[in-house]
C-alpha cells in the first residue's frame, strides 16, 4: 500500500503526509521524517538525520539500535526496555 501511495504521489507531483508508527516502513518510504512527543516536534529531516538512537529514546522512552541496511535504509530495533524501577538494562545491538 505504501509503495502504491509513493508511486502515485511521485507520478502526480504531490505531497503526501502519512502518520506511521512503524519506523522501518517510514525509513523505506518517507523523504522526510518528523518524530513527535506530546504534540511537540523533536526533529525533522531525512531518516539518516532524524532516526538516531538518542532521538528515538527521547521519543519512545526505550533504547534503540539504528543500523543501515544494504539498500541504504535505516533499520530500528528496540534493544532494551525499562525495568519496573525505570532503569534500562543495556543490551548490545
Amino acid at each position: 500500500m505504501l509503495e502504491l501511495l509513493q508511486k502515485a504521489t511521485s507520478r502526480r507531483g504531490l505531497t503526501t503526509i502519512v502518520i506511521l508508527h512503524d519506523l522501518n516502513a517510514a525509513t523505506r518510504f518517507a523523504d522526510q521524517i518528523v518524530p513527535m512527543l506530546d504534540s511537540r516536534l523533536l526533529r525533522a529531516g531525512s531518516s539518516a538525520e532524524v532516526l538516531t538512537a538518542s532521538v528515538l529514546q527521547d521519543a519512545y522512552g526505550v533504547e534503540v539500535c539504528v543500523l543501515s541496511a544494504p539498500d541504504g535504509h535505516r533499520l530500528c530495533s528496540v534493544t532494551a526496555r525499562p525495568d519496573r524501577n525505570g532503569f534500562f538494562r543495556r543490551r548490545v545491538c
